[in-house]
């Protein structure tokens, strides 16, 4: 089984390593342009992001899809990541934006239904399946009614023998290792919120040179 890391250790490996998120496209930012497509967040007035981590996401979601006047609220654990976040921020694009330090894991310091869009991308792959849930939970909580949930992670592969194999190497290190991944593996988003109080919209998979991830949008019910 695969384990997953603390709060405290995931705390400690992104302050040390938050450089690192700045690494990751070749594999993430396939995934990320899918999300902010199917999110439709030019409609939103009112954006959380749960593990916004080094702002890479946030940077492309307020200077290019969110208009003005719309709320945007980032959440991580660790501090540095937060202060990479705050750096790239452009706010001369008229969208208000807070950062939140916070553990994910524990209930979300947000109001309940204040947004109508939450999104969060590579983090429930970090997390065991109970804390995935809790995450869950508490993103129906704070979502307003038809609110819209975006979710990516990594996936369990494709069709495709390269990305099952990669796929399951990546689940294999994640195991053994877990903190040379950052605690990643490879989840199933779909079976997190199938019947859940979820109604998915869309359901894809994104695989850049064979390693997958999974894109899912999901409305509140």
């Amino acid at each position: 089984m695969a384990r997953t890391l603390t709060s405290q250790e995931a705390r400690l490996y992104y302050e040390k390593n938050a450089d690192r998120q700045d690494h990751q496209g070749w594999y993430e930012d396939a995934a990320l342009e899918r999300l902010l497509e199917a999110g439709e967040f030019e409609n939103a007035r009112s954006v959380l992001e749960v593990g916004c981590g080094s702002g890479i996401l946030a940077e492309r979601l307020i200077s290019g899809h969110l208009v003005p006047g719309a709320r945007y609220f980032g959440l991580d654990i660790a501090r540095s990541m937060l202060e990479r976040t705050r750096s790239r921020l452009d706010l001369g694009t008229g969208v208000r934006a807070s950062l939140i330090q916070a553990d994910a894991t524990q209930n979300l310091p947000i109001a309940d239904g204040a947004v109508d869009r939450l999104i969060s991308a590579y983090v429930l792959d970090l997390m065991s399946d109970l804390q995935a849930a809790h995450i869950l939970a508490e993103a129906h909580r704070v979502l307003s009614p038809g609110g819209v949930l975006c979710l990516a992670s990594l996936t369990k592969g494709s069709s495709g023998l390269l990305s099952g194999a990669l796929a399951g190497l990546w689940a294999s290190v994640q195991r053994l290792f877990p903190k040379r991944v950052g605690g990643c593996r490879p989840v199933a988003l779909s079976e997190l919120v199938s019947g859940k109080g979820w109604k998915v919209l869309s359901r894809e998979i994104v695989a850049p040179y064979g390693l997958a991830s999974e894109i899912i949008i999901a409305s509140r019910r």
